[in-house]
């Protein structure tokens, strides 16, 4: 009976823990940078998405939006697309919006009719604050609207948006 002897070489590729951990968090780092980049998209603990949420007005002109109710309050909502829609207060509205970086410019679109006496001027202030606006800032989930002059013009809260069927 013949013994056969097999030595292999075995090719070490392993690599230095130190080395190991930097992989990883060159990795980590370039898929958070990836996600701030996509639009639509927060990080856990971040910021809230500009697309997808729900923004209702919490104070335009330096003044808090009346209480009203749920179906006619002030909001926007952005959607894909560069589109926008939600209420100024009293009648529906959309539009397109142009965002760069925070530079930001709303067109108007569509609008209802209605007449709403109860809620004083605010509709027209919140058009206005559109209109006017030429930077947004979006920090946890307030969402801030600014004009050239660097005079703020709207504060909205953004929350999630109920899905309905």
């Amino acid at each position: 009976m013949a013994v056969v002897s097999c030595q292999s070489s075995v090719v070490s590729l392993a690599r230095p823990p130190h080395a190991i951990v930097v992989e990883m968090l060159l990795v980590a780092w370039l898929v958070l940078a990836m996600a701030q980049t996509i639009p639509g998209t927060a990080m856990p603990g971040g910021t809230t998405p500009l697309i997808g949420t729900y923004w209702k007005a919490t104070e335009i002109a330096g003044k808090a939006a009346p209480t009203q109710d749920a179906k006619r309050e002030a909001h926007l909502v952005f959607e894909a697309g560069a589109r926008f829609s939600g209420s100024d207060g009293c009648n529906g509205i959309s539009g397109t919006y142009e965002l760069k970086d925070d530079n930001v410019r709303f067109s108007a679109g569509i609008s209802t009719q209605k007449a709403c006496i109860d809620i004083g001027t605010f509709d027209a202030a919140f058009r206005g604050a559109l209109k006017g606006a030429t930077r947004l800032t979006i920090t946890a989930n307030r969402l801030e609207l600014f004009d050239a002059a660097a005079k703020r013009l709207a504060i909205f809260t953004g929350r999630a948006q109920s899905v309905r069927n």
